[in-house]
This record gives structure tokens, sequence and C-alpha cells, in this order.
């Protein structure tokens, strides 16, 4: 079986494999909202008529984030048919394509996003899908992804708890490709526990003791513990400059 096939079998039944989640089911999209609120809010444009794409953009979680934030400009794509079914729930600008095909009908955006994406390419896939994407910004808009972080202690589940996974980065070796493609200013953030209960403020506290051990640990085996990040998943933000 060919990787293309291999793919398209998986992706058209993802959501009912996967997440589960079924149309008219709109508590996941509210449960979204502080997520997005804590971790994606400050690195958005706050011009909210720029024009915005949500690559791979699922069922639609983050597209109802930007309309509910007052972007008037939004689309999205997805190859998978579940996927595109649930998004147009919320928005009606999605499109089942691949993406490389709808980046090339050359449109150009002030802001991309990819969220649990680039890890499903190769590594010469993601280069290209790069390239794409650089080409499709406006001068002076920006990116921001999404990822699987290959320096989490549980970097082998995000790896492998996916079995359409193929890469994951860290910090470093994402901003490298993203400065091979032209990128500039990539900057990475952490997810983690979101405080907004007791519970939740008693995980996000824990969670910074066990950053602290981590960090230690790394400062006694490398000298150095600087901007180290231990979530199994990270942001980064990158801009196009010219």
């Amino acid at each position: 079986m060919n990787k293309d096939n291999f793919r398209s079998r998986l992706y058209k039944s993802y959501v009912s494999s996967h997440t589960g989640q079924k149309v008219g089911d709109k508590e996941p999209y509210m449960k979204s909202l502080s997520v997005f609120d804590w971790r994606i809010k400050k690195l958005l444009s706050d011009n909210k008529e720029a024009h915005c794409l949500d690559i791979a953009c699922g069922s639609g979680l983050f597209l109802y984030y930007l309309s509910q934030n007052g972007y008037k400009s939004i689309v999205g794509v997805d190859i998978s048919p579940e996927q595109v079914a649930l998004a147009k729930q919320v928005c009606d600008d999605v499109h089942e394509v691949d993406v490389k095909e709808f980046l090339a009908s050359g449109r150009e955006y002030d802001m991309i996003t990819i969220f649990s994406f680039i890890e499903h390419l190769t590594r010469d896939e993601a280069l290209t899908f790069l390239d794409n994407v650089y080409k499709s910004l406006r001068p002076g808009g920006r990116i921001i992804l999404v990822t699987p972080n290959a320096d989490s202690p549980f970097a082998a589940h995000m790896r492998y708890g996916d079995i359409t996974h193929e890469v994951i980065y860290n910090q470093g070796s994402l901003a490298s490709l993203l400065k091979t493609c032209g990128f500039k200013n990539c900057r990475s953030f952490e997810t983690g526990p979101i405080p907004h209960g007791i519970i939740s403020s008693i995980r996000w506290i824990l969670w910074k003791m066990i950053c602290s051990i981590l960090k230690f640990y790394r400062l006694v085996e490398g000298g150095s513990a600087k901007n180290w990040i231990f979530t199994t998943e990270f942001i980064m933000v990158a801009e196009k400059l010219e």
C-alpha cells in the first residue's frame, strides 16, 4: 500500500475512528474557547479584517473561536469529509481538498494556523508544504503552529499514539525548518494545564513544580536549562517579513 492510499483510508473515517464527535454536538466548541483564550489569543492578529486560513481545520474548533472573536474573513481546509461536515456547522467557507491543491490557488492570507498537522508529513513533504505556506502569506503575515513536542518526557507516546504521525519536532528543529523556508522571528510557547478553577489551578502549580525539576535535571546534565519546553505539545509563531 502506498503512502497516499494509507492516508486516504485513515482520514476518510478519521472522526468515527478517532474522535467520535457527531454533527450537532456543540460541547467541544464551547470547551475549546477557554483553551484558545489562554494559549492562542495573545498570538493573533489585532486586525479583525485579517484574512485567516486554518489548515487541517478538523471539526472547526478554531474556526469557531475566530468567528466568536469577531474575525470576518476565515477559511478552513481539511481532507477528511467527516471533519469538513463538522466544520461547516460553524463556518461556511470550508473546503474538502488536499492542502497542496488549495495552496496552489494563489490566494493570500494575513494569518495561517496549522494545528496538529505538520507531524503527519515526512521531512521532504514538510519542507515543500512550508514553502507553499510562505508563498501564501502576505508580507507581514504570520503562521501559528501547534505540534507534538519531541522534548516532552512523553514524546514517544506523542510520536506513536497516532498511526499517521511521521515526524515530531522540538522547538529548535522546527525553527530551523521554518527559517529554511524564509520565516523570521520564530517564537515558542508551552501548552500545559490551564488554571480556571481550584483543581485546574492545583494542576497548573504542580506542573510548574515538575518543570522546575526537569529544568534542574537539564542544568545538571547539560549545564543549561534555558528556554526548554516540556509540555506534550508546543506552539510556534513565525512571520513573513518581506
